[in-house]
């Protein structure tokens, strides 16, 4: 049956009907985008707090490192007893150093080295039977203080695997003795994360793990070798399958387990060491996700409802008023026009 057909009533029916599906389709059409925009941007606003949580922390140890260095180098019993050569007395002060942050800040596993002006091995704190070997074929930091005589943090592979590094010069009126390195791994840095709900590991590039004395010890991820102690093991698990390629080149990663992105670890001289990879359960960005997306679902199927009960009034409305007087106007109009009028017969 054509359209044309049909009465007014089924037309306005109609047209009522299709105006409130086209506006409901463009209304889901519109929550959709929405949905997908905010899980997006839930996302992209995931890695970029990451990334803040990773530059605070390790700024704050830099801080760390370089402000002992520099406190520890200009401790006058420290510089005589490297000028004495009394290791015993540089243990004595440089242990007391040691055992004053383990029993009273978080920080438990910082190591001081103490080096002469040759650029060799005057005292390791944490172990002073080991002594006296050259560091400068590949220790650059330790070279460049030599050089420079000015204090800087760094990140740099040594025999205790990748951290980081506090060095100062050991000086009196401008004579130089040594340095001292103030060393400090990021344990603390992934206990941190992991009680925000996010999680961090430090990874080395494999060519630089022969200059430790840790290889075999060293765990692998991917192309990368592990340099903490501290790690959450199910997203050590998960992180060791991921496609680094894809990490490294869309700058994050995203699997059934974890949203993963990046950092390079680069050295004083721009050099990339490694890098950082912190990493975040799906199960914590979908929820934040849903969180977000539920007033828009919510307000979407408020909008349908209302299109619906509108749709349904305009057609009651519209039959009531407006086609009834139609039907009027037209039974009056059929009545004129009708050759078959009643006749009316004057009685004189």
């Amino acid at each position: 049956m054509s359209i044309n057909n049909l009465g007014i009533s089924a037309k306005v029916l109609i047209a009522t009907t299709l105006v409130s599906l086209a506006l409901i389709t463009l209304s889901t059409i519109y929550m959709l985008q929405n949905v997908s925009k905010i899980s997006n941007e839930t996302k992209e606003n995931r890695i970029v707090e990451m990334k803040y949580l990773l530059d605070e922390s390790i700024k704050h140890k830099e801080d760390i490192g370089l402000t002992n260095a520099i406190t520890i180098a200009n401790d006058i019993r420290l510089i005589n007893a490297l000028k004495t050569d009394n290791r015993e007395e540089a243990l004595k002060i440089l242990s007391k150093i040691s055992n004053n942050f383990k029993a009273h800040t978080s920080y438990k596993n910082v190591k001081i080295h103490l080096h002469t002006k040759d650029i060799h091995s005057f005292l390791r704190a944490w172990n002073p039977k080991k002594f006296g070997d050259d560091l400068s074929s590949f220790r650059k930091t330790l070279v460049k203080v030599n050089r420079d005589k000015k204090a800087f943090t760094t990140f740099e592979a040594g025999r205790a695997g990748l951290v980081l590094r506090g060095i100062a010069p050991l000086m009196i009126n401008n004579e130089y003795y040594g340095s001292i390195e103030f060393i400090q791994g990021l344990n603390s840095v992934a206990k941190s994360f992991d009680s925000k709900q996010k999680h961090f590991m430090l990874l080395m590039n494999q060519d630089l793990s022969s200059v430790t004395s840790l290889q075999s010890n060293l765990q692998e991820v991917g192309s990368y070798q592990l340099s903490q102690k501290f790690i959450h093991q199910d997203f050590f698990n998960k992180a060791s399958n991921i496609d680094f390629k894809q990490l490294l080149k869309t700058g994050s990663y995203q699997d059934n387990n974890y949203l993963y992105t990046y950092q390079e670890v680069i050295d004083f001289n721009g050099k990339s060491l490694g890098i950082f990879l912190l990493g975040e359960n799906v199960k914590h960005l979908s929820k934040a996700v849903k969180n977000s997306t539920s007033t828009i679902y919510k307000s979407t199927i408020a909008m349908i409802l209302l299109l619906l009960i509108l749709s349904v009034v305009i057609f009651i409305v519209i039959n009531k008023l407006v086609l009834s007087e139609i039907k009027e106007l037209q039974h009056t109009i059929k009545y004129v026009v009708s050759p078959e009028k009643p006749t009316f017969t004057t009685v004189s």
